[in-house]
């Protein structure tokens, strides 16, 4: 028996991961775009780090990388009143 192997620095790099996050938030109502390797999600600005396979939320590492979860915390975060310094 083969064990299942599961590549995320390839899914994250070729666009695959991309495409699956948009559908995703596209699908919970949440606008994103991706400009010049970032992805922007008012008022957050998201990056992917496929050789770590990791997404960088503002300054925060994010290891849980599902589409689907990555999404729950940009909404959540979108919902968080401002904070002014």
């Amino acid at each position: 028996m083969s064990d299942w192997g599961f590549d995320a620095p390839a899914y994250m790099a070729d666009g695959r991961f991309l495409a699956d996050l948009e559908a995703a938030a596209a699908g919970k109502g949440l606008r994103l775009f991706e400009k010049n390797g970032r992805i922007y999600c008012f008022p957050l600005l998201m990056r992917i780090d496929s050789k770590e396979a990791a997404a960088k939320i503002g300054k925060t590492v994010e290891r849980r990388i599902r589409p689907s979860e990555l999404v729950r915390i940009l909404t959540v975060a979108q919902k968080r009143p401002a904070t002014i310094p």
